[in-house]
C-alpha cells in the first residue's frame, strides 16, 4: 500500500538529523512528492494566494477520500500566479480540491502555500533532491 504524502512528510518530521530526513524523502521519492516539495519551497513558484481559502474538510477516513496529492500533483500549475485563469476560479478549484482530500493532506496543500512544512527546510530538500529545487542556498 502507497503511503499518502501527508504520511511520508510526518515520518520525514519524526527523524533527528537532516541526513536522516534526506533519506527518509528519498525512500518514498515520487513525482508527486518531489512536486510537493517544490511548490513548497522553490522562490520561482508563485501561488496566487497568501493562505488556502475557506472549506469543509472531508471526513472520509484516511486512505478513503476522493483523491490523493498523488492524483492531483498535476493541477498545482492551476492555483500560481502565472496561470490565467481568473482569481475567482482558482478559489473555486482549490476548494474543491481541499474538500476532495483528506485533512491531512489538506494541511500539506496548506503547508505548501506558506511556505514552510513542518520537520522539512529547505535545506533537506536540497541534500535530497540537490537538482530539484533551480536556485540553491548559498550559506554564508
Amino acid at each position: 500500500m502507497q503511503l499518502l504524502i501527508s504520511e511520508i512528510l510526518t515520518k520525514v518530521a519524526e527523524q533527528k538529523t537532516p541526513k536522516d530526513k534526506a533519506n527518509v524523502l528519498r525512500a518514498h521519492s515520487t513525482t508527486a512528492l518531489q512536486e510537493v516539495l517544490r511548490y513548497a519551497y522553490d522562490p520561482k513558484v508563485t501561488w496566487y494566494c497568501e493562505k488556502a481559502p475557506p472549506y469543509t474538510a472531508d471526513p472520509a477516513p484516511e486512505g478513503l477520500a476522493y483523491t490523493t496529492l498523488m492524483l492531483e500533483y498535476r493541477r498545482f500549475y492551476l492555483y500560481t500566479k502565472e496561470n490565467p485563469v481568473a482569481e475567482k476560479r482558482k478559489n473555486e478549484l482549490l476548494t474543491q480540491l481541499l474538500e476532495s482530500l483528506h485533512p491531512t493532506e489538506a494541511i500539506v496543500i496548506e503547508q505548501m502555500i506558506a511556505g514552510e512544512i513542518p520537520g522539512i527546510d529547505r535545506e533537506v530538500v536540497d541534500l535530497a533532491f540537490p537538482n530539484l529545487i533551480s536556485t540553491k542556498v548559498v550559506k554564508t
